[in-house]
């Protein structure tokens, strides 16, 4: 009460509580959860066999990833001609990788299982 007499004000402000705003938490709360999917991505090379885990929003896009991974690996991510691979198909750098059809598993991201085989070709 003394905040709000401070303020020139005695009695606190109402607010409505309205059904509508309700249904549209609900709805951000969907589009929250499908920005936060997450895809297992198990990238290598040639000359890095060693498979490099990484577990990706399926919002990022493929250029990032190639970033990230250049970076692991200790290349210059401004390396020119790489590119990533899936089953054969060049993958687009510049959508993102929720976009293509990785013929995900819904258990995608549990602890155990493998991930999507990405190649990166051209190092």
């Amino acid at each position: 009460m003394r905040e709000l007499r401070r303020k020139g004000k005695t009695e606190p402000e109402p607010f409505n509580i309205d059904d509508t705003e309700d249904d549209n938490d609900v709805e951000e709360d969907k589009s929250e959860a499908e920005e936060t999917q997450k895809i297992r991505l198990d990238l290598k090379s040639k000359p890095f066999p060693q498979a490099k885990r990484m577990n990706v929003k399926v919002t990022t896009i493929g250029r990032a990833i190639l970033t990230a991974y250049l970076k692991a690996v200790g290349t210059d991510p401004a390396k020119k001609g790489v590119r990533l691979m899936f089953e054969g198909q060049s993958l687009d750098l510049d959508v993102s990788i929720g976009s293509h059809d990785l013929e995900l598993d819904e258990d995608e991201c549990d602890e155990d299982s493998s991930g999507v085989q990405i190649d990166v070709v051209g190092l």
